[in-house]
């Protein structure tokens, strides 16, 4: 993934209206605050945020409506297979702003991310049961009790 740095090239396009130079939306500074906040608090954590690329499936996530109020699914897919990551930028992920959008994506790939419970419990309690379609924590580091809140979310 590349640097957290990235995502302020993304919130400038988002706040520039990214086409034609058009005036930004309530939802353009909501989505640059959210990522902002997220800057935030991994700075805080002193750990590596997710680059924009990454994290661009939330944002576009946080402008569905939400399924349980309008009955329609986002079909939107976030991958940060691979990342190596660990737990501290998703549990700052988790306690950010960005955890609107989290809760309406159809799928998350976090394969290969050495997450423990922790990051585990703290993601799967964000994600909206009525919109989630696939779910891939392939080769991470969480124990029994870590499954146990995955499979505490699908009951």
């Amino acid at each position: 993934l590349p640097l957290a740095r990235d995502w302020t090239k993304g919130a400038a396009e988002s706040l520039a209206g990214a086409v034609g130079g058009q005036p930004a939306t309530a939802n353009d500074v909501l989505e640059a605050s959210a990522m902002y906040e997220l800057r935030r608090l991994c700075e805080e954590a002193k750990v590596v945020m997710p680059g924009w690329d990454a994290l661009a499936p939330l944002v576009a996530a946080m402008r569905c409506e939400d399924p349980f109020e309008s009955g329609e699914l986002c079909d939107v897919y976030v991958s940060l297979a691979g990342a190596a990551l660990r737990d501290g930028p998703l549990v700052c992920l988790a306690a950010s702003p960005l955890r609107a959008g989290l809760k309406r994506v159809a799928g998350i790939n976090l394969s290969g991310n050495s997450l423990s419970r922790a990051a585990v419990a703290a993601i799967v309690e964000c994600l909206g049961p009525m919109s989630l379609q696939s779910l891939d924590l392939s080769s991470n580091n969480f124990d029994r009790r870590g499954a146990e809140v995955v499979a505490a979310f699908f009951a």
